[in-house]
């Protein structure tokens, strides 16, 4: 690294939805000031608004890169991770935002010696969405601040997160590294291309960082602050599913892969979610790196059939090839689909009346206002010991 590279890149790829892109990337510029930020946008859309050019000339941390020919999100988001400058990167969407005190986070990280940082991250649904259930806590202009954000911080072990991904049958990254809505150096990604030969192995590249980063490191970071917050848009994979339109053919998904029927799971059926997604690019990966296949497939279809019964009748020729080949795991399926319908009862119950939530959830009226709050949010005191230590060091 050379002194002109930025300490922390956050790379944003988008396509077609600058009315979120805009508002997002003018909160971080003007609320972070630091010289050290780079905010990397990889835009995919057909054209782009004279608004979008006034920013971009307005602050030199910028750094655009604008695609015509039809990317996948996969292409997307490889290229620009390759844009990418910083010591560590930051991935996120088009409709989400990161802490205005994220820069502290980073140096934090970076006096540690740490190769990646995860935590909980806060929630805005954005005033566009529409829920098909709507409730105390799902309703636009909510946003979800984790009640719990002191900063307390400990080590994680790759090999036992991914093991428990794996038992869950690979339907989300729960704590796994993450460059998605996590920080992480730039030498454990150049390490996780070494490895697999490109920085995205796999359809979905939230899910297929997070698992190529486990299978190519060891120990990282969390730490209970709010570091970035999800954002959920109308048009976003956040807004359809709140209003449970997350689902549809392969054939249709353009922003996936042209080639990932090529290497779909047997196992699973041929229509693209959320749920289906994140396994078979667990499977894709696991694939690509020469690993064994340790997904708890009667696990994943118990979530399927109680979080998505919309694709229950797109599940049944996977799900009978499974148990035809597997039938000691039958009893296993059946106890499974009861605990999972049991979890989304508590889950629904829990998100219409707040019972048990971990979060404050207040109204917002935009990201302004969102991050106006986070403003406020105090750093942990870990955090705020290295700031102090370090001032008192003579230059």
């Amino acid at each position: 690294m050379t002194h002109a590279d930025p300490l922390l890149s956050i790379l944003i790829p988008t396509k077609d939805r600058y009315e979120t892109l805009i508002p997002v990337v003018s909160q971080i510029a003007s609320r972070i000031v630091d010289p050290r930020l780079e905010i990397v946008i990889c835009d995919n859309s057909a054209d782009r608004p004279a608004a979008l050019d006034d920013l971009i000339a307005s602050d030199r941390r910028i750094r655009y890169h604008h695609t015509e020919l039809p990317l996948s999100i996969v292409d997307n988001t490889q290229l620009g991770i390759d844009l990418c400058r910083g010591t560590y990167l930051c991935f996120i969407g088009d409709d989400d935002l990161v802490s205005p005190h994220i820069m502290a986070i980073v140096e934090w990280l970076d006096r540690l010696g740490e190769s990646c940082l995860v935590y909980p991250p806060a929630l805005y649904w954005w005033s566009s969405v529409q829920f098909a259930k709507p409730g105390r806590y799902l309703r636009p202009g909510a946003f979800w601040l984790p009640k719990m954000r002191q900063g307390e911080d400990r080590p994680l072990d790759a090999a036992g997160e991914l093991a428990k991904v794996l038992a869950r049958g690979g339907v989300a990254y729960m704590e796994l590294p993450r460059l998605y809505h996590g920080i992480v150096s730039r030498r454990a990604m150049e390490r996780l291309k070494n490895r697999f030969g490109r920085f995205v192995p796999g359809s979905s590249p939230d899910m297929a960082l997070s698992i190529a980063l486990a299978l190519t490191g060891n120990r990282y970071r969390w730490i209970n602050y709010p570091v970035t917050v999800f954002g959920a848009a109308r048009n976003s994979g956040g807004g359809r599913t709140a209003a449970r339109k997350h689902y549809g053919r392969i054939e249709d998904q353009s922003h996936l892969p042209a080639d990932i029927l090529t290497h779909w799971d047997p196992f699973l059926p041929r229509i693209w979610s959320e749920q289906i997604i994140y396994p078979q690019t667990v499977y894709e990966v696991m694939s690509r790196g020469g690993f064994p296949n340790r997904i708890n497939y009667p696990s994943l279809y118990g979530s399927l059939i109680a979080y998505e019964p919309h694709i229950v009748p797109y599940l049944w020729p996977a799900l009978r090839r499974y148990i035809s080949e597997h039938p000691g795991d039958a009893p296993a399926l059946l106890i499974s689909v009861m605990k999972k319908l049991a979890g989304r009862l508590r889950t629904e119950l829990r998100n219409r009346a707040g019972w048990g939530m971990n979060y404050e959830v207040s109204i917002r009226q935009d990201v302004a206002d969102v991050m106006t709050l986070l403003e406020g949010v105090m750093l942990p005191s870990t955090v705020m010991e290295i700031q102090v230590r370090d001032s008192l060091i003579p230059e």
